[in-house]
């Protein structure tokens, strides 16, 4: 797979990736970190397009919410080139907060409650 996923970013970005490392994290999909010349981007690849269907429109609402979200770089749901659908995006800084809600007590659960109040968006 990392052939692939090697290919994928050279078509994306016109260089060969200097690291790809598969991420444990990212749901139903597989989800690789790529390294590239002086900057990093999260590729998400899953061979069903339709987990992805809202994918760039709830990060646009997040992201409107005030929440940090990485932009989507590129993304093509068709499978016309690749076996599966993929979504790359910035790496920005920080832990997906997936990994963080399990440590976080009372306190920080209700001022994130109150911070984030996310009414009928998905």
């Amino acid at each position: 797979m990392n052939q692939v996923i090697s290919e994928l970013a050279f078509d994306l970005f016109g260089e060969t990736p200097r690291e790809i490392a598969r991420m444990h994290y990212g749901h139903m999909s597989q989800t690789y970190e790529i390294k590239l010349d002086g900057r990093a981007v999260i590729l998400r690849t899953n061979a069903k397009a339709e987990v992805f269907a809202t994918t760039e429109r709830n990060l646009r609402l997040l992201r409107e919410l005030g929440l940090p979200v990485p932009t989507v770089i590129s993304s093509d749901l068709t499978l016309a080139k690749y076996p599966f659908a993929y979504l790359a995006t910035e790496k920005i800084p920080g832990r997906d907060l997936g990994y963080e809600l399990a440590g976080m007590n009372e306190a920080q659960m209700s001022i994130l409650r109150n911070h984030v109040q996310i009414k009928q968006m998905f």
